[in-house]
């Protein structure tokens, strides 16, 4: 009889990401690739929407564009440290910008990581892994 071998289990296996982008094709993308990874995906196109979301469903890392119109990124966190259920959802920060003082800004903001764009979805699925795992221990 053949033994057959367990798939493999990806990094964000099973973790709920809140994924905020407001670009229709990278917010797509970014909620293609995790949830291919395993990822269970809610997506928001929006600080508000994203708020409006986080009223009803906890997820267990937040991905988040810096630079949307009208409310950007850091106020998103800003709201989401300030809240006492979620002041410790770890946090991911996508950006297309190159200054070298936006990593120290969104660090700054409470902001585990921080990637440029265009995404590495395998670093990505990594640290969303990492991070909820880091959350659960």
């Amino acid at each position: 009889m053949m033994k057959r071998s367990r798939p493999e289990v990806g990094p964000c296996q099973n973790v709920s990401v809140l994924v905020v982008e407001d670009h229709d094709d990278s917010r797509d993308l970014l909620v293609f690739a995790l949830e291919q990874a395993g990822a269970t995906v809610i997506a928001a196109s929006s600080v508000a929407g994203a708020l409006k979301w986080l009223k009803t469903i906890r997820p267990q890392v937040l991905v988040s564009d810096l630079s949307m119109p009208g409310r950007d990124g850091f106020s998103l966190l800003k709201e989401v440290r300030a809240s006492p259920e979620l002041h410790d959802l770890p946090a991911i920060a996508v950006t297309g910008h190159t200054q070298p003082e936006l990593l120290s800004r969104a660090e700054g903001a409470g902001f585990q990581r921080f990637m440029r764009k265009p995404v590495n979805i395998t670093d990505l699925c990594e640290a969303v892994g990492t991070l909820a795992l880091e959350r659960q221990t």
